[in-house]
């Protein structure tokens, strides 16, 4: 039986749907989850957004070869779409990685991973290769990391991280480093380290003020990061020019599992979550009243913009 809450978040996502395609021409949308029965799935859906700005139009693509969720998704320089790890209920955490031709709507299995893992990141680097970094590996939390070169096909081992941790983010930096911030070992973490590609090493770099955890990370347009929520309101800004972490203003609700999103203006929009009652979604009126961060601003703050209608 559909509740009111039901109809009103079907009717967010199509809204939020539409947002997205008058962004981009083209989006590639995996279905973790399926909506009938709760299981993984190995679903694929393409957008296409017309030339004018009417709403966009779904069609199917082809599936994955092996269903999964806690993934991540890449975009490779040659148009191709690397899909890593994740997991699924019949298998646990996958080590297997597959690619997606946007040419003929197909997925080719391509070399698996040296561990499985979910909860990872999976960040390009310059050269064109893929960073996957840590996660979760049934009940072990992972520091190792590994290398995709697409050229072949083959993920090669690199240098570890200092600390283990999943939920985390991976930024690629501007002078090509990645910084890696925040995330769960025992608990939350505010460390960060950084890791050369030239050497494949990692070092430590500034922590944190406030651990955080499901958060964001945003490359800003001055090559500043803008990590946002976790849970805590407070927002911090990571400069790789001094390397030091400084706040920022905060959001006015706490949430993590939100999304961020920079702009072609230099602001940063953050949209839904999950607040901090008992992991709960956040009340509609917060998941649909995007924080828009002004960037660069004379007093930084958050500020609301205006919420999605929502149907009776």
């Amino acid at each position: 039986m559909k509740t009111k809450c039901t109809s009103q978040v079907a009717f967010l996502n199509r809204i939020l749907i539409g947002f997205a395609l008058y962004a981009v021409g083209l989006v590639l949308a995996f279905a973790p989850m399926s909506s009938a029965a709760g299981e993984d799935n190995a679903a694929a859906e393409l957008s296409k957004s017309p030339a004018i700005q009417a709403p966009g139009r779904w069609k199917v693509t082809g599936d994955l070869g092996t269903a999964r969720d806690s993934h991540t998704a890449t975009l490779l320089p040659n148009g191709q779409v690397l899909v890593a790890g994740g997991g699924n209920t019949i298998n646990g955490p996958l080590a297997s990685a597959e690619l997606y031709d946007p040419e003929t709507g197909i997925w080719t299995a391509t070399g698996s991973m040296a561990t499985a893992r979910e909860h990872h990141t999976a960040t390009l680097l310059p050269n064109g290769q893929v960073l996957v970094v840590g996660g979760r590996s049934q009940s072990v939390i992972l520091q190792s990391a590994e290398l995709f070169d697409p050229a072949t096909g083959i993920w090669a081992a690199t240098g570890s991280m200092a600390t283990a941790r999943f939920e985390h983010t991976a930024t690629s930096l501007a002078n090509g480093q990645v910084l890696v911030a925040g995330g769960l070992k025992d608990f939350s973490l505010v460390r960060a380290e950084l890791y050369d590609p030239a050497t494949g090493n990692w070092r430590p770099t500034d922590s944190m003020a406030t651990p955080h955890w499901k958060h964001t990370a945003t490359l800003l347009q001055n090559g500043q990061v803008l990590v946002t929520g976790g849970l805590p309101t407070p927002a911090e800004l990571y400069d790789p020019a001094t390397e030091m972490w400084t706040a920022t203003g905060s959001m006015t609700a706490a949430r993590r599992h939100h999304t961020a999103t920079l702009l072609p203006n230099g602001l940063v929009l953050v949209v839904g979550g999950v607040g901090e009652a008992r992991f709960a979604p956040l009340p509609v009126p917060m998941v649909v009243a995007p924080r828009i961060f002004p960037f660069p601003p004379k007093v930084p703050a958050f500020t609301c913009t205006g919420p999605f209608p929502v149907p009776e």
